[in-house]
């Protein structure tokens, strides 16, 4: 019986290509050697093992590191016909931020669904299928003067008083409840009595994305 055929890879990056220090400690893993200016550092687990890795630039997680290691084991993979995917909840600038430093891919998609790239391009027919939920995936205009359904439930939203956050985000916003349970009480409430049936929601990072329904990560999959 032949073995099966792997035809394509989807990667998450924030626990599954890129790993923080914050969860180094527990796993008896260090990093020495940061450069920032190289972008560069050196990971070693509990045995000793050292890899060289791509120090990643800053976010509110710290410094992220992808290991050189994995940059190869992805261009091998491609080199044998497997597509590889990325797909990620990151908002706009972190994704392009962070992608020099990522191993090449086939698509990447951002924005919990809502951005995709193929080919380093904006997938236009994509972005068409949501336009009517979130607007143009590059729009410079103010979240809050946004007039399609997502940007209106996320105005609600920051009229009752969550954490609404819309930086850098287009086709998607998050709310932090920050543990506050009554507030994640309060904010399920509304999601079943004023969340409108063209927006869908998910858990990123113990917080809520809000993105059109036809978007999300399955079904980027899915139309990948």
């Amino acid at each position: 019986m032949d073995k099966p055929v792997i035809r394509a890879i989807f990667s998450d990056l924030d626990g599954t290509l890129i790993h923080f220090p914050i969860w180094f400690e527990k796993h008896g893993v260090s990093m020495s050697d940061a450069d920032h200016e190289k972008h560069s550092a050196i990971v070693t687990n509990a045995q000793g093992e050292s890899r060289r890795c791509r120090l990643l630039p800053k976010t509110t997680m710290g410094d992220g590191v992808v290991s050189d290691r994995t940059v190869e084991l992805v261009a091998q993979l491609r080199k044998a016909g497997v597509l590889f995917f990325i797909v990620t909840g990151a908002r706009k600038s972190t994704v392009l931020e962070r992608l020099p430093f990522l191993p090449d891919a086939d698509a990447v998609v951002g924005e919990s669904g809502s951005r995709m790239y193929v080919e380093g391009k904006l997938d236009e027919e994509w972005q068409q299928r949501l336009l009517p939920v979130c607007g143009p995936i590059d729009r410079a205009m103010d979240p809050e003067s946004r007039p399609e359904p997502l940007w209106k439930f996320c105005s609600l939203l920051k009229a009752r008083g969550f954490n609404v956050d819309t930086r850098s985000y287009f086709g998607c916003f998050r709310v932090d409840t920050k543990g506050d349970l009554e507030a994640e009480k309060s904010l399920r409430a509304l999601i079943s009595t004023e969340m409108p049936a063209e927006i869908n929601w998910a858990m990123n990072l113990a917080k809520f994305d809000f993105f059109p329904a036809g978007s999300g990560k399955q079904n980027a999959v899915a139309y990948l």
